[in-house]
């Protein structure tokens, strides 16, 4: 299971200060495919590029895409083999210029599963060109995606039975095997003997649980990371994780030919407890997506007894018409409802952000996220709390090293309403 470590970036602040006021991190990779009892090293010289991708919105795990050079032979093994072998794989990082620039600690190290869609070598002499058979000096340039074995295998645990007492209790009992991170329940009903039929992952469990009874006002988000796992609301709240020294990152659009658009890395004030990172104009990018959201005004529930009510979910305009949208709510669990409407209003905004030197591992899900981006767009109205998205980083070969880029997805939340 990788480590993470809470060394914040000290940001630039000035084009004329010094290098030693700036913590620059620099990165390495190493990667081995193991099937059965033989292994292959990966000349880390050959690891072009890798992304990391946290989608907190769409995926339950972190997924991790490696660009490379392989020889033939070992691509025609891996994608006969993907499902009986495997690939150690690891990050590390270090503070390139520290006094210490060779001290490297580990930032993901993990054993993966993986995927991936070369096609099977036809014949040898089709790319050997009819030279010795068994070469293995012959390279291809391929993509590799991986998933954690240890995260994949933990969400396929298979929940059931009859479960009893407050829902806390038992979202903990499925999910405490590991460090976990959970906003406390906004609706900690008590179960009494409710049967839970077989759900063959936690996050089929966690629906099937969410269905009886909502755990929050705004929809649940689950997320196992490489250290701990995750389980929220969408509130934009922050949640307190242990030893966190800030819980508040304010993400500041400044106009490019501001000095302070210069800036790299993030400020962190730890008596304020908040974190700042300042963008340039050209390193933002804003969208107002509230028309896709149009598709229906209204929803029509009907509840286990056949009563039917409708609600308003947003106001479509006097041009679009107002359509509604048919829901059966299980075990007159109406919160479903709210959870869908507050969804739908926390969807209007969007903000991408791009930034170099950013202590990554910092920026997480707990986290309150607040953009005030009015000097770019001069519109306050889009200013306010943001939800952390999706994150990705992105590391690029720089000489012997790798240097990393982050992408943050952020979209505005919204009070939410019932």
């Amino acid at each position: 299971m990788a480590e993470r470590y809470s060394t914040a970036a000290t940001p630039q602040k000035s084009s004329d200060q010094s290098e030693e006021n700036t913590s620059i991190y620099r990165y390495r990779a190493t990667m081995t495919y193991v099937h059965g009892d033989q292994t292959y090293v990966v000349d880390p010289n050959y690891i072009k590029s890798i992304v990391t991708d946290y989608d907190y919105d769409n995926n339950n795990f972190p997924l991790l895409y490696v660009t490379l050079s392989l020889s033939l032979k070992i691509v025609d093994q891996m994608v006969l083999n993907q499902g009986d072998s495997y690939i150690v794989f690891s990050i590390q990082r270090c503070v390139y210029n520290s006094e210490m620039p060779d001290l490297w600690t580990d930032y993901i190290s993990d054993r993966f599963v993986y995927f991936i869609t070369e096609d099977i070598n036809k014949k040898d002499d089709q790319d050997y060109e009819n030279s010795n058979e068994g070469r293995e000096d012959i390279f291809r340039a391929t993509t590799i995606g991986m998933i954690s074995a240890d995260l994949l295998n933990r969400n396929k645990k298979v929940v059931n039975g009859i479960m009893s007492g407050p829902m806390s209790s038992v979202v903990y009992y499925m999910l405490g095997d590991r460090k976990l991170l959970m906003e406390p329940l906004a609706n900690n009903v008590k179960l009494k003997r409710l049967f839970v039929s077989p759900q063959n992952s936690l996050s089929k469990a966690l629906k099937f649980l969410n269905n009886f009874a909502v755990f929050y006002p705004t929809p649940y988000r689950f997320f196992m990371d490489y250290d701990c796992t995750y389980m929220l609301s969408s509130s934009g709240n922050y949640t307190q994780k242990n030893d966190e020294t800030f819980n508040t990152i304010i993400i500041q659009a400044i106009n490019s030919y501001d000095e302070r658009s210069k800036v790299q890395g993030m400020s962190i004030d730890e008596g304020s407890g908040i974190a700042r990172i300042e963008v340039s104009g050209t390193d933002i990018q804003l969208s107002d997506m509230h028309m896709s959201d149009k598709s229906f005004g209204k929803m029509k529930m009907t509840q286990t007894d056949g009563k039917t009510s409708t609600k308003d979910v947003m106001n479509t305009g006097s041009v679009v018409v107002a359509k509604t949208k048919s829901v059966r709510v299980p075990n007159d669990n109406t919160g479903l409802v709210d959870n869908v409407k507050n969804g739908i209003n926390s969807n209007g905004i969007y903000v991408l952000v791009n930034k170099n030197d950013l202590n990554s591992e910092l920026v997480t899900v707990n986290k309150k996220y607040v953009v005030q981006a009015s000097d770019v767009y001069g519109d306050e109205s889009y200013n306010g709390t943001y939800l952390l998205g999706r994150k990705r980083e992105l590391y690029i070969r720089y000489d012997e090293y790798f240097v990393m880029s982050t992408m943050l997805l952020l979209r505005k939340v919204e009070p939410a309403q019932k």
